[in-house]
């Protein structure tokens, strides 16, 4: 019984990794990069733009603070009045010098659009004035979407295990409750046997008794007529 319980639930989680996929396909589909002309907190900037597979900004913020941490060494400081997170003098495979990376994560329907901007200091990097490096942007805002993939689904997975330990738990609880009944029953029928051996035994003990009743009513009879001759 547990492993054709265990054995559903193991089948149950194959069709919702399937359809985990075939949402992160789907996620792939509308995930073109953007580049245009973003407002931020010091005006408008050239900046580059995904559409992550989340609905979660907390999470894709906790997953590029990883990121620039795990990547490039760095940290993405949050700035509260401007709502942005930056990660000062960074070295990262777009270019060979330290740059400061401004991004901003905002919800948009059931995605988050994550904006970049790459700031080299007095200018902020562009595909017009270097188109070497777009490549290697598109690269890195690729593989952060695959990131921020992996988190969601290992998210999920923690969910799944956490309801399979439950799950598992609830029949624990199930096995101990029927030994216990099965135990009861054993006990119940031993007591039954013990019951009909003291059945037995007290109509024989009945049957003896009744025979000292006759013998002493006798005994009183007896008595009671040598009273009665003395009257």
């Amino acid at each position: 019984m547990k492993n054709l319980i265990l054995f559903s639930f193991i089948i149950l989680l194959s069709f919702q990794a399937q359809a985990q996929v075939e949402e992160y396909q789907k996620g792939l589909e509308f995930s073109a990069i953007q580049e245009a002309s973003e407002k931020r907190s010091t005006g408008f900037e050239n900046a580059f733009s995904i559409y992550l597979p989340t609905d979660n900004p907390k999470l894709a913020t906790k997953v590029w603070k990883d990121y620039v941490s795990s990547r490039f060494n760095g940290r993405a400081k949050y700035n509260r009045k401007a709502k942005e997170f930056i990660s000062e003098e960074v070295m990262t495979p777009v270019t060979s010098y330290p740059i400061n990376l401004v991004s901003k994560t905002e919800k948009f329907g059931g995605q988050v659009k994550f904006t970049l901007w790459l700031d080299q200091g007095e200018t902020y990097l562009t595909s017009a004035q270097n188109p070497g490096k777009v490549g290697a942007v598109q690269d890195l805002l690729n593989d952060f979407h695959i990131q921020v993939e992996k988190e969601k689904v290992r998210l999920h997975l923690l969910e799944e295990q956490k309801a399979l330990r439950k799950l598992e738990h609830q029949l624990a609880r199930l096995e101990r409750a029927n030994a216990r009944y099965h135990k009861e029953i054993e006990l119940a029928k031993q007591r039954i046997l013990q019951m009909e051996d003291n059945i037995i035994k007290n109509e024989l003990d009945q049957i003896t008794a009744s025979d000292e009743i006759k013998s002493q009513q006798q005994k009183v009879d007896s008595v009671q007529a040598t009273l009665d001759k003395i009257n």
